[in-house]
């Protein structure tokens, strides 16, 4: 019953509406849609997105890094992985950010981090000011930049859990994942 459902409502809607403001959804689903493509179309990028962000998951899991890093790589490809998120919803994207700042800040930056994280809140906030809240025109909350900034986001923290895990320089090699250990030896639990 299931599978003829979803071929018959394949054909639905195939071509997005003009009058539609696909750009709500902060998903790669909203994404395509706002470029005026299909639903199928739309449809096959956001299982591709999530199936790559299941894979990478899966290598970050298995890894020895921190329970931290690992559960802030779940938080941001949760965000990826949805293809129904609002702006309101990328409220959430505090949690991997509050994560990454904590380990950030007890074993230090690696190369780029702070540009990269500097870059996605100047994106951010220029949206914001160029696009604000007018009405009749695009708003801040209907340019579809949350998939962008959910994946860059979870770039860093994947970037990160592999570069604690493989024993990059100036980062201490964790036996026991369930806690961490900073630079001067510190250790905090998760």
């Amino acid at each position: 019953m299931f599978p003829r459902e979803l071929v018959a409502q394949a054909g639905l809607n195939q071509l997005a509406d003009p009058d539609s403001n696909w750009g709500y959804l902060q998903s790669t689903y909203g994404f395509v849609r706002s470029l005026q493509c299909g639903a199928t179309l739309a449809w096959l990028a956001q299982a591709a997105i999530t199936s790559g962000t299941a894979a990478i998951l899966w290598l970050v899991w298995r890894s020895p890094a921190c329970y931290s890093l690992k559960a802030a790589a779940v938080s941001a490809g949760a965000l990826i992985a949805t293809p129904y998120a609002f702006a309101y919803d990328l409220a959430a994207i505090a949690i991997p950010v509050a994560v990454l700042a904590k380990d950030q800040i007890s074993r230090g930056l690696l190369r780029g981090e702070q540009a990269v994280a500097a870059a996605l809140f100047g994106a951010a906030l220029a949206v914001l000011i160029t696009f604000g809240d007018r009405p009749g025109g695009i708003t801040f909350g209907s340019a579809p930049v949350g998939t962008l900034v959910a994946i860059t986001l979870f770039g860093l923290i994947v970037r990160r859990t592999f570069a604690v895990s493989n024993g990059f320089p100036g980062f201490a090699y964790e036996s026991n994942p369930a806690t961490c250990q900073s630079e001067s030896g510190d250790s905090y639990a998760i």
